[in-house]
């Protein structure tokens, strides 16, 4: 037989059946279940023991309790153990495969870790959205492998860093480029030099204003000069007489007079019989023959003609010799005259022209009809019209007689067209007397015959007047025609013309 070499409070422990016996075989409990100071190994538990319960024990100061939170929990169901689990699947860590020496750790599961090659760990890298992790880059890893330090340096090829030559004349040192060259002798710095450096116009240079400058090219007139090479780009600028310039230029008679005989041609003056030109003077020598009789201003002297304006120097002298100056006359003078034109005054010294309308006679054709002819059929035994217009005013006669009148559907306002001029839009005019023949069915009252000639037409109407009330009708072709039946119609009237 073994021999159990565990304690007897350890013995007792283990063979209880309740926590109270468990208790007091620690000697943790004293008689009537009282803490026993020092307790422990049957004799009481230490004063500074802690205790892991599954609930709350009354008996007990310095306790834990086993609690169930959001991520762990207890499980109690199998007696002398007290299992914890995650909200994922556990709390027990177990690895998957075999892990070899080089290889990282990666969870599978929420509880399984497995060893995995650098090469798979770059892959899953890799697989990561774009932004959470920064991409291989062959430039970045030859900058990695860089060692210099205080150096800069430059891509020169690619994925190639070399370091920069620190040439004569620079330093680099902590960080900063300097310049060492000397500038004893060198240019200041000055704007209008700057201005010049950046200056690229062809050109004549000219400076606008303080440290700005333009390009310029010299430009001739339309005509007298021609410019070449204006902006000196192709030559010096040069500058020739054209034109009728260059004409005049080139002429080489003295003592001559001259007129431009065509575009850019100048020809010299011919000094004809009885004209002399002699020092820049132009003068005319008269035959005797040709002189009768001469008076101030003009005199003769020899065959020399000559004028002596000293009479005349004076206003008075003048204003005795001359029309006085007037504002009318000088308005009229302004005018310029033409056919059937008449001058008058618009104002005080103003002054225009009118169209002066002579007497104007002539003939036309009067037809008969109505304001709605139909079948209506016209011949003439006579048909005579003439008229006569001074300015606006136009008289007309006529005397129609027909040979043939006949009509069925034919209606409306018996009228004569044809007239020479078209009326007037303003006025209607009905001061026409007529004499008629063949008008019919005209009630008692109207005892007389006239013409109307309407606003603004070529046309006559036949109108009745009724003398005791002054009223007026027109006559129809029906009722106060028959067809078969000839008409007269003689009168006259006088109208304006538009």
């Amino acid at each position: 037989m073994t021999e159990d070499l565990r304690p007897p409070y350890r013995i007792a422990f283990d063979t209880a059946r309740d926590p109270y016996a468990a208790r007091n075989a620690l000697g943790i409990l004293g008689p009537g279940g009282t803490l026993v100071p020092g307790g422990g190994g049957g004799s009481g538990a230490p004063l500074g023991a802690q205790y892991i319960v599954a609930a709350a024990d009354p008996t007990l100061t310095a306790e834990r309790v086993l609690t169930n939170t959001a991520t762990i929990t207890w499980d109690f169901t199998t007696p002398g153990q007290a299992k914890a689990s995650t909200a994922a699947g556990g709390g027990n860590v177990s690895n998957s495969g075999t892990p070899t020496a080089g290889q990282y750790a990666k969870w599978v599961t929420a509880t399984t870790i497995q060893g995995v090659a650098p090469a798979m760990v770059l892959a899953d890298i890799g697989a990561q959205p774009a932004g959470n992790y920064q991409p291989l880059d062959g430039d970045l890893t030859a900058i990695a492998a860089l060692a210099g330090t205080n150096v800069i340096y430059y891509r020169s090829a690619v994925d190639t860093w070399t370091a920069v030559t620190i040439s004569t004349g620079l330093s680099f040192s902590g960080g900063a480029l300097s310049c060492t060259v000397s500038t004893a002798g060198s240019q200041p710095l000055d704007a209008t030099l700057t201005a010049l450096a950046v200056y690229n116009t062809n050109g004549l240079l000219t400076q606008t204003a303080a440290d700005t400058f333009t390009g310029r090219t010299l430009t001739g007139p339309a005509a007298g000069i021609a410019v070449t090479n204006g902006n000196g780009v192709a030559g010096n600028p040069t500058l020739a007489l054209a034109d009728d310039l260059a004409a005049l230029e080139a002429l080489a008679g003295t003592n001559t007079i001259y007129y431009r005989s065509g575009t850019s041609a100048w020809t010299a003056v011919t000094i004809g019989t009885n004209l002399t030109f002699v020092g820049g003077t132009l003068a005319a020598t008269v035959p005797a023959a040709f002189i009768t009789a001469v008076s101030a201003p003009l005199s003769v002297t020899g065959t020399t003609l000559s004028i002596d304006l000293t009479a005349y120097s004076t206003t008075a002298q003048i204003a005795a010799a001359y029309q006085p100056l007037d504002a009318e006359l000088t308005a009229i003078a302004g005018l310029t005259s033409a056919a059937n034109k008449v001058p008058y005054f618009t104002g005080s010294g103003t002054a225009a022209l009118s169209t002066y309308n002579a007497e104007n006679v002539g003939t036309w054709t009067p037809t008969l009809t109505t304001a709605t002819p139909g079948d209506l059929s016209v011949a003439y035994s006579q048909r005579i019209g003439s008229y006569i217009q001074i300015g606006k005013l136009v008289i007309v006669w006529l005397n129609v007689a027909t040979s043939t009148f006949t009509w069925t559907t034919a209606s409306g306002i018996l009228q004569i067209t044809g007239l020479p001029f078209t009326s007037s839009s303003a006025i209607n005019f009905t001061g026409g007397m007529a004499d008629t023949s063949g008008i019919v069915s005209v009630p008692n009252t109207y005892s007389d015959f006239g013409i109307n000639v309407p606003t603004n037409s070529a046309l006559l109407q036949i109108i009745m007047n009724d003398r005791s009330t002054g009223l007026r009708g027109f006559v129809n072709v029906n009722p106060h025609t028959t067809s078969g039946t000839n008409l007269i119609i003689r009168g006259s009237i006088m109208y304006y013309t538009a």
